[in-house]
């Protein structure tokens, strides 16, 4: 607009003392530059550490980035080089459980939208994070990894009788398999996965709270069928057993289907006839 009024511009000068460059990539070929100038091959080294790129990032200096191919003037306002490490496993399954935005808690949302409750067992989330070290793409190859594995399931499950799946390190070695018998037998899928998330339920506050609650298979039973239309099983159960604690003693240990049903009554606030 100005230029249409006035027929020039008049240039903006930015000061860029309080402003912080930061500038991060993976840098193909920097490491060859920096073991060239070095000195060192992949023949005459004494261990076989030194020749990764974490090592040698770690000794850049300003020449090395401007043999890069960056100008002078603009390494000039890099003065602080740090080089990464590549994320380990156990970093991977910190993000996968831990990180705010985790992809986990995606799927889940998005798996809620449609009545699905969906959870991953221990191992599944050990199996992902291998994958996504050797991946070697960094925290985005567990975006890439779960919808390569999970995509059809996403496709084919709302549209299926089926409110519950768990995710374990079988599924994600032969989703296929698992696919095909979803499809071929949903109910029986659907009542195997609701008890195993009934299962680490369980396992889980067992754990927790040093007990050894248990519940009979008639409760099992029920739990299916009164809440087999809603998610968050995970969560009633938890609530359904502290609830029973309260009340609990040491020679009551079995969770029945009568008291299943108060606990879920006394939850809700509902009287017994509720239901």
């Amino acid at each position: 607009m100005e230029f249409q009024k006035e027929g020039k511009v008049t240039r903006k000068i930015i000061s860029t003392k309080y402003i912080l460059f930061i500038v991060s990539g993976a840098f193909e070929g920097l490491a060859d530059i920096i073991k060239r100038r070095c000195h060192l091959s992949t023949i005459n080294l004494n261990s076989p550490a030194t020749t990764t790129s974490a090592m040698l990032y770690q000794q850049v200096t300003a020449q090395d980035l401007i043999k890069y191919g960056l100008g002078p003037e603009f390494v000039g306002r890099l003065p602080i080089r740090v080089a990464c490490q590549d994320l380990t496993t156990e970093d991977y399954e910190q993000i996968l459980q831990h990180s705010r935005g985790s992809i986990l808690h995606q799927y889940r949302a998005a798996f809620a939208a449609y009545s699905i409750e969906i959870h991953f067992t221990a191992a599944a989330i050990k199996a992902l994070a291998r994958m996504a070290a050797e991946e070697k793409t960094g925290a985005r190859a567990l975006v890439t990894i779960l919808d390569r594995l999970l995509r059809d399931f996403k496709f084919y499950l709302p549209s299926l009788p089926i409110n519950y799946l768990v995710v374990t390190e079988g599924l994600l070695a032969h989703p296929s398999f698992y696919l095909d018998f979803m499809r071929q037998h949903p109910l029986a899928f659907d009542r195997a996965n609701f008890q195993e998330i009934l299962g680490m339920a369980l396992a889980a506050f067992n754990q927790q709270q040093h007990t050894t609650f248990r519940f009979a298979p008639a409760t099992v039973a029920f739990l299916y069928h009164f809440r087999r239309p809603r998610p968050q099983l995970y969560l009633t159960a938890t609530k359904i057993l502290h609830l029973w604690q309260a009340q609990a003693t040491p020679d009551r240990t079995v969770l029945t289907p009568t008291w299943a049903k108060a606990a879920w009554d006394e939850w809700h606030g509902l009287s017994p006839q509720a239901h």
